[in-house]
């Protein structure tokens, strides 16, 4: 991770901290449904960037990953 994405994550970390436990579940459901909604548009953003269609396809982000931080926000 470059030092830039270090510095604005730990940024939101307060703003995160203030949002509710019972809270944070669905708003991370809500990011999950966002990202797979938007699946074949971010591969091409990332084939745009200059990834190979098949790299891009891999490294996608997958809403199953805010699925399970949804679960786990409790």
């Amino acid at each position: 991770m470059h030092s830039y994405e270090v510095w604005a994550a730990g940024a939101e970390e307060p703003g995160w901290a203030r949002v509710p436990l019972a809270t944070r579940p669905e708003l991370l459901h809500g990011v999950c449904r966002a990202v797979a909604e938007r699946a074949d548009e971010l591969t091409a953003l990332l084939v745009a960037e200059g990834h190979p269609v098949r790299l891009a396809t891999a490294l996608r982000p997958r809403g199953a990953v805010f699925d399970h931080a949804a679960s786990a926000a409790l």
